[in-house]
């Protein structure tokens, strides 16, 4: 709840102000580093690997105004789907996200960036409750299936997507190797 959530609930379960979230410390944050640095930069990049690739991919949702250029979730354990059926965490049932904020989501450019090799169902940290086996048995079938649900959810509602799926091969759950494969997608310099 601190980290992959945002620190939205506390340790009763009740709704935490929003100006107490973890997600609500970005946007200051950027200001600062701006503030700073002298920098006229009016968007940010960003980019987490396993635990922080959910807290990145949920952050699209629950910050809906963020000014982010692009986003770079990396082998995520699990997802909150973009599907209103399934309720939350893993999906976005009962969980105060619009169909509005949802659309600005998959406006954003977003990568989805999968090791190939992390695909071991028998990982000690993957999580195993029934909701994420539906998702997928490893981090690779649960990065593929988040990203083909999210594309079929813009499909059916006819918004813009754009959020690109991309493999890095011979990785598995690997943040050492799978960071610097993302930076050309946090630059904006990826080609594929």
């Amino acid at each position: 709840e601190g980290y992959n959530f945002g620190y939205r609930r506390d340790s009763d379960g009740r709704l935490r102000p929003r100006d107490r979230w973890a997600f609500a410390a970005l946007e200051p944050l950027f200001d600062d580093a701006r503030r700073r640095f002298g920098s006229a930069a009016d968007r940010y990049a960003l980019y987490g690997h396993s635990a922080g690739a959910q807290f990145a991919h949920r952050y699209l949702y629950f910050v809906p105004g963020a000014r982010l250029a692009r986003v770079v979730p990396a082998n995520a354990g699990w997802y909150t789907m973009p599907d209103y059926a399934v309720a939350f965490p893993y999906g976005l049932g009962n969980a105060s996200i619009t169909p509005e904020d949802l659309q600005r989501a998959l406006a954003l450019p977003v990568t989805v960036l999968l090791g190939a090799r992390d695909n071991d169902p028998g990982h000690p940290s993957l999580r195993r409750a029934p909701e994420a086996m539906q998702q997928g048995a490893s981090r690779l079938e649960r990065g593929q299936r988040f990203f083909a649900t999210a594309r079929g959810y813009a499909e059916q509602q006819h918004i813009p997507f754009n959020w690109r799926q991309v493999l890095v091969p011979g990785v598995g759950h690997d943040n050492r190797l799978m960071a610097p494969a993302a930076v050309p997608h946090l630059l904006g310099e990826a080609d594929d």
